[in-house]
């Protein structure tokens, strides 16, 4: 219990520490203003101002209404005030004219901005008063290019100019199809970009942490072929793409330009997300076996969310977005019903993990189901919490999945020895009816000396029989002895990438920490930012090391052979190590020793050979040493050979130096990184292309790593 319990506080703390508090809001009802109309006058010590009670607002259910008209004073009776903090309309075809009037006791601090805190308004007209009393019009929303945004960030900002004292009346038009929920935010400048910076440094800690899981889970899926990590990777495609659009980052990232399909992107994430959810939540469970009649009301769940979100191009989008905002709630019940039902047949930790999962989704679609309908307050963990419950959920459901996992080798390893179990008893069975089928023919032997040619041939087929069994069992052992090292490999292999990954992933975590604890200064937190990014990289190399890895030993790597000059690519690798070279004092040195330098190969592949065996030789030489780069020919070959000064091979070394992972005595200089794949890839490369590489070395006398590959035609 104490990993997701750990997991759920520490998410909720973030959560909690992230949550801006905003000033008391001030009034005064003194000023002349139009009936009704509430005055907030703007604090000198505080840089934050949530306003939305007793903002006054009226209904355009035609959406006919002009500025003009809505500003009369005949109008001035129709107005209503609200009496929450948030404004929340719910899902509405009308148009919400906002009224609100705004003093600043400071002229001389005229740098405040208006910031409405919903992403996924399609609509937002704002008329700002001049002292000659006339009034500007400024639109803002997401159906607008984002490059026409006053302020180039994820929410919409819009700067107020106050030069005196007088109160300033403001009005907002708002429409949209989504949820109308219009937060409503002033900031001085200086606090803005500190309250900004917090929020951006919180989601990009948060969206990278789950794509990280996804390409975890992306890995796994490749070892083990096991369909619910597919559907889990859906999912948390979802949820990851709906957290992004809800935040305005894929307005400001993904489709700047696209405010039409921005608004669709909305609804087939939350369709991909479910659609995931469902899916996994069948395979995770195997409801087919453990609860038949769920299992059905999942797949027609599957059914109609596929419909459903097929049908978001073809329909009214305001009808597809309630019939899916409608359906997360029924949808998650259904799951943690599920969930429930096999978790009290089969209690297990992995079903536990996914039922506490399960409810996190669910508490978090109840709360802001209860904010909707106004028992519960409009707040940010409140209108934010059908995504904090979702990204709660998936963390849980990949704790689930890694003991489901844990789970699945130990019963192979059972299951092994098992058919170990069997595999003797059947061969003990066999020979004891050998020895009993020959004792009773030597019995009958004496009787049957007219049957004596027919027993001996029935002698020698018992005989070849047997031989072919014990063939049979030994081909059998050996093919389980390479199941056995195959498995060993793999474990090993899955042991070095999550200690590979756990260092920095807990680096990641650390400096995460210290920034948000406030422990870090804020001139220390670009260069903490940077060395996330760069451990980030790591990680991310490592990957893409392993799939290159897999790709080659499965054979689906398919290499494009043309000939082309090799001495052009040689140059350029050069000149590209060279910056890196001058940093440790080390010189390169390159000979063209040949006239014919035409090879038959792959382009691409070739490439990251030279860059893997220059990048190493530059890596692991000490500073203020040289480094040799010669191309030379043979009737059937170029010869490429880089040579080094560094530490050199021991004869360990050597032995597995183009094993995956391979552990040398030698490291870096600089500190710099190596997964121990580079050379493991080097060498399944030039086989692939017909060519051959080796290393001669002697210890303390440096390295020289030799490729040859074929020679073009026209050398």
């Amino acid at each position: 219990m104490k990993p997701f319990t750990t997991i759920f506080l520490l998410f909720y703390a973030l959560l909690l520490t992230f949550a801006p508090l905003f000033g008391q809001q001030q009034k005064d009802v003194s000023l002349d203003t139009p009936p009704g109309t509430h005055v907030f006058v703007l604090p000198t010590n505080i840089g934050h101002l949530e306003i939305g009670a007793d903002v006054q607002y009226y209904e355009d259910k035609e959406k006919t209404l002009t500025f003009d008209a809505v500003a009369a004073p005949a109008m001035a009776s129709r107005w209503k005030s609200y009496d929450k903090q948030t404004l929340s309309f719910g899902f509405k075809r009308s148009a919400y004219w906002l009224r609100f009037a705004l003093r600043n006791p400071s002229p001389q601090q005229n740098d405040w901005l208006l910031e409405i805190v919903f992403p996924t308004l399609d609509s937002i007209e704002l008329y700002s008063p001049h002292s000659d009393g006339h009034y500007t019009h400024y639109v803002m929303g997401d159906y607008l290019p984002f490059s026409r945004r006053e302020f180039q960030y994820r929410t919409f900002i819009k700067r107020l100019d106050m030069p005196d004292s007088q109160p300033q009346v403001y009005y907002l038009k708002v429409s949209t199809t989504s949820s109308t929920i219009i937060p409503i935010i002033l900031h001085r400048n200086d606090e803005f970009i500190t309250y900004s910076n917090h929020w951006q440094f919180f989601y990009g800690w948060l969206l990278g942490a789950l794509m990280i899981l996804i390409a975890y889970h992306i890995i796994l899926f490749a070892f083990t072929r096991a369909k619910s990590y597919v559907f889990y990777v859906l999912y948390m495609c979802g949820v990851v793409f709906y957290t992004a659009t809800f935040n305005g980052f894929t307005a400001q990232y993904v489709l700047p330009e696209s405010g039409n399909l921005l608004q669709y992107s909305m609804m087939l994430s939350i369709g991909l997300a479910l659609l995931g959810l469902v899916l996994f939540t069948r395979a995770f469970l195997n409801t087919k076996e453990f609860s038949p009649r769920f299992d059905i009301v999942l797949r027609g769940l599957a059914i109609y969310l596929c419909v459903v979100s097929v049908a978001v191009t073809f329909t009214d989008y305001l009808t597809t977005n309630i019939i899916l905002s409608s359906s997360l709630l029924p949808v998650v019940v259904i799951c943690y019903g599920a969930a429930l039902r096999v978790a009290w047949r089969v209690r297990s930790y992995q079903h536990l993990y996914f039922l506490v999962g399960s409810f996190s989704l669910m508490f978090g679609g109840a709360l802001t189901s209860l904010m909707t309908i106004g028992i519960l307050p409009n707040t940010i963990i409140t209108r934010n919490s059908v995504q904090f419950g979702a990204i709660m959920e998936s963390l849980l459901f990949s704790l689930a999945l890694s003991l489901q996992y844990k789970i699945l080798q130990q019963e192979k390893a059972r299951a092994q020895e098992e058919n170990y179990r069997l595999i003797r008893d059947a061969n003990e069975t066999l020979r004891r009816a050998v020895e009993e089928r020959t004792a009773e023919l030597q019995e009958k032997n004496g009787d049957l000396e007219t049957a004596n040619e027919e027993i001996q041939r029935q002698m020698e087929i018992q005989t070849d029989q047997a031989r072919e069994i014990e063939l049979a069992n030994t081909t059998l052992q050996e093919q389980n002895e390479k199941l056995n090292d195959l498995n060993k490999e793999k474990n090993e292999i899955i042991g070095i990438v999550a200690h590979d990954l756990k260092n920095p992933i807990s680096a990641v975590h650390g400096l995460a920490e210290l920034v948000q604890s406030g422990f870090a200064e804020p001139e220390q937190v670009p260069e903490i930012t940077r060395q996330i990014v760069v451990t980030a990289d790591r990680m991310l190399q490592l990957v893409r090391n392993l799939l290159d890895v897999n790709r080659l030993e499965s054979g689906t790597v398919q290499f494009n052979f043309v000939e082309f000059d090799i001495v052009p690519m040689v140059e350029a690798t050069l000149a590209q190590y060279t910056p890196l070279a001058e940093a440790k004092n080390i010189t390169l040195h390159y000979h063209k020793e040949t006239d014919s330098s035409t090879i038959i190969a792959d382009e691409q592949a070739t490439m990251q050979i030279l860059d893997n065996l220059i990048s190493n030789a530059v890596k692991y030489s000490p500073l203020g040493k040289q480094v040799f780069m010669r191309v030379s020919s043979s009737s059937s070959f170029i010869r490429l050979a880089v040579e080094d000064e560094g530490p050199g091979l021991s004869e360990d070394d050597k032995s597995k130096l183009f094993g995956k992972f391979a552990r040398l005595s030698a490291r870096p200089t600089a500190g710099e990184y190596s997964t121990g794949l580079g050379l493991s890839i080097v060498k399944k490369m030039v086989e692939a292309m017909n060519g051959r590489v080796w290393c001669e070395s002697e210890l303390g006398k440096g390295a020289a790593f030799i490729v040859e590959l074929p020679i073009g035609k026209n050398a």
